[in-house]
């Protein structure tokens, strides 16, 4: 098979998730002389149990092009 059957998780052994990660993309382009695209990235790390986040972290990438 695919899987190691004694690594392989077992039905009713799973634990339940203790975080979610949430986030965003947002991409915004500019046209002119030149032309310029941002990427926007937004994430969280959101504690389930407590509806808290724990960790967050925000990141622009851009990309300038001449025409």
């Amino acid at each position: 098979g695919l899987y190691d059957q004694k690594t392989t998780a077992k039905m009713g052994k799973m634990q339940g998730a203790k975080y979610r990660v949430e986030g965003a993309l947002v991409s915004m382009t500019q046209r002119g002389a030149v032309k310029s695209v941002s990427y926007n990235f937004n994430m969280q790390l959101i504690d389930i149990e407590r509806n808290v986040q724990v960790w967050g972290d925000e990141k622009e990438i851009r990309k300038v092009s001449g025409r």
